[in-house]
C-alpha cells in the first residue's frame, strides 16, 4: 500500500501516470483509489495495462487481491476509515 498526498493531472497523459508507477515502484498491476472522480487520472490509467482506477467507496476485495500494488491518497485513506472502519 502507497500512500501519496494527491493524484492530480492537467490532461489526459498516459506517459505521465506510467512514470508515476515507475517512480513509485508500482509497474505491475497498480489499483489507484481515489477520494473524487478525477476523469484526468482514471482516462490516463486506462491505457496502461493491469491499471485500474475507482473511488473509496465502490472498492471490492477483488480489486485489493487482484492488483500487486495498492494506490491511494491521504484523502481516501480517511474516507476509507470512515466507510469500512
Amino acid at each position: 500500500m502507497i500512500v501519496v498526498d494527491k493524484i492530480t493531472m492537467d490532461e489526459y497523459k498516459t506517459k505521465t501516470m506510467v512514470a508515476m508507477f515507475k517512480a513509485l515502484g508500482a509497474e505491475k498491476k497498480p489499483l489507484v483509489v481515489l477520494p473524487t472522480v478525477d476523469s484526468y487520472v482514471v482516462k490516463s490509467c486506462a491505457n496502461i495495462p493491469g491499471a485500474k482506477t475507482c473511488l473509496y467507496n465502490t472498492i471490492n476485495v477483488y480489486d485489493i487481491l487482484n492488483a500487486d500494488t495498492f494506490i491511494t491518497t491521504v484523502a481516501a485513506v480517511k474516507m476509507l476509515e470512515e466507510v469500512y472502519a
